[in-house]
């Protein structure tokens, strides 16, 4: 596995969806505080900054998770797995072989309706998260990077 992996291109549906729940949620707040909040003071200005903020995330719900579609990669080298990621902000992160405690794998009713996995890696320094992998491709990850912590351990007793 030693060239550079993509996420699965659901991704993009997967995390519009995820943007396009937390709009709902902030409408949901913006109807609630009007409701039970119908003569205060400032009613106008909270309006203002609600609006603002339904509009910007909606506009990030259709602009971002393409480009943090187009962003994600991962890459597993004998020794290390490197994964690059973010928006605004490129991030590239090396997690060593030897510092991975455990990997697993985790899925939600949007994920499983895409046939899609996020594979989570814990080290003693955190955790980092692959999203959006492809079921099977998900489980040979898993079975990949499990494998190579028992080889760097065997390594390590000689």
């Amino acid at each position: 596995m030693e060239q550079e992996h993509k996420i699965s291109k659901d991704a993009v549906k997967v995390f519009r969806i995820k943007e396009f729940i937390g709009v709902v949620i902030i409408f949901l707040v913006f109807v609630a505080f009007f409701k039970f909040a119908p003569n205060f003071k400032f009613k106008n200005i909270v309006s203002g900054i609600f609006v603002a903020i339904i509009v910007l995330n909606f506009v990030s719900a259709l602009i971002f998770p393409k480009i943090e579609y187009k962003n994600w990669s991962y890459y597993m080298e004998k020794d290390k797995i490197i994964l690059r990621y973010g928006v605004f902000v490129i991030k590239t992160v090396v997690i060593p072989i030897k510092r991975i405690q455990y990997v697993d794998t985790s899925t939600g009713p949007i994920l499983s309706h895409f046939q899609l996995t996020n594979l989570a890696i814990y080290t003693a320094g955190g955790r980092y998260e692959i999203p959006a992998l492809i079921d099977d491709i998900a489980k040979e990850l898993q079975d990949a990077i499990t494998s190579s912590v028992v080889r760097s351990l065997d390594e390590d007793e000689i």
